[in-house]
């Protein structure tokens, strides 16, 4: 009998960082891509800092202004908010393993 794992990765990537890869592709600047958007400039650099969380209606404005699906947004941002959830669930076990 074959055993199937399935590798799962805390390595967390802010969403924000595929969005600014994507500025600098199109040579597109976050005050271009928040005007844009009718968004504030603030909003875009704390998406691309990993501060702010992509919503479903930013993914929305992102699928309009740059033509990448909002589902592709949301997934990172799904992806992303897992990871951190892991992350912490694998600290907190490490530290009552110590305790």
């Amino acid at each position: 009998m074959a055993i199937k794992e399935k590798l799962e990765s805390d390595l967390a990537i802010p969403p924000g960082s595929t969005l600014c890869e994507e500025l600098r592709a199109r040579r597109m600047t976050q005050a271009e891509l928040a005007e844009k958007m009718e968004r504030p400039i603030q909003t875009i650099k704390d998406i691309c800092q990993g501060r702010k969380a992509i919503t479903s209606d930013i993914a929305l404005d992102l699928e309009q202004t740059l033509g990448i699906k909002a589902s592709t947004w949301t997934n990172l941002e799904a992806i992303y908010r897992s990871a951190l959830a892991r992350q912490r669930r694998r600290q907190a076990d490490s530290q009552e393993r110590v305790a």
